[in-house]
């Protein structure tokens, strides 16, 4: 599995020829073809990602799709921090159980606590 020059897809972000109505169009054929390849390969499948350099080019399926993982949960964040400015809403609904209610004083506390404990743990005093 070797993937095309790094030309190919590399001017959607940043080439201001490419206009912002063929980014779906390029991000559904990318789509189908990874489909394709995962149907077709195992994850064991070596391969080459030429501009990851010499010492990450060769890889296989697994390590593609780990990567990719990454990128999609690292994006997906930020999204959701330009979501979450304009009206200062966080999680997927008001009072959603999986953010948490403290003020920016229950954060501080908070992270005192952990970096106590943390220098307990390593053997450091805490700090005054």
């Amino acid at each position: 599995m070797t993937h095309g020059p790094r030309s190919a897809g590399a001017g959607v972000a940043g080439d201001e020829a490419v206009s912002v109505a063929c980014v779906p169009a390029f991000w559904a054929g990318s789509a189908a073809h990874a489909d394709a390849t995962v149907a077709a390969l195992m994850l064991a499948t070596c391969g080459v990602v030429p501009w990851w350099g010499p010492q990450r080019r060769d890889v296989t399926l697994h390590a593609v799709r780990v990567h990719l993982l990454g990128e999609v949960a690292r994006h997906a964040g930020h999204a959701d921090v330009l979501r979450e400015g304009p009206d200062g809403r966080a999680g997927q609904r008001p009072g959603d159980a999986d953010v948490s209610g403290r003020t920016p004083e229950g954060w501080a506390a908070h992270r005192a606590r952990l970096e106590e404990a943390a220098r307990r743990a390593a053997g450091r005093e805490p700090r005054d």
